[in-house]
């Protein structure tokens, strides 16, 4: 995936709760440095597991006027039994 931002506008964390697609831990995930408005409603961010076991990465993309998450990487896998 490539994302590219010029111009963006560095601002505070948005509250994402979401799956951790690396451990599977369902929770609201921790900030990791500023978020970035890429346009008046999307913002792209970067946040950290909240399982202490796994701290895993998640970038994600978030319209902030629908108040959903967009794209997440990685994405969430789907469990099979």
């Amino acid at each position: 995936m490539k994302i590219r931002i010029e111009g963006a506008q560095a601002i505070g964390g948005t509250r994402i709760s979401t799956v951790c697609p690396h451990c599977g831990h369902k929770g609201t995930f921790e900030g990791f440095g500023n978020d970035f408005k890429i346009d008046p409603n999307f913002i792209f961010g970067l946040r950290r597991c909240p399982n202490e076991k796994c701290f895993g990465h998640l970038f994600f993309i978030y319209n902030a006027h629908t108040r959903e998450i967009l794209v997440t990487y990685p994405s969430e896998t789907i469990p099979f039994d």
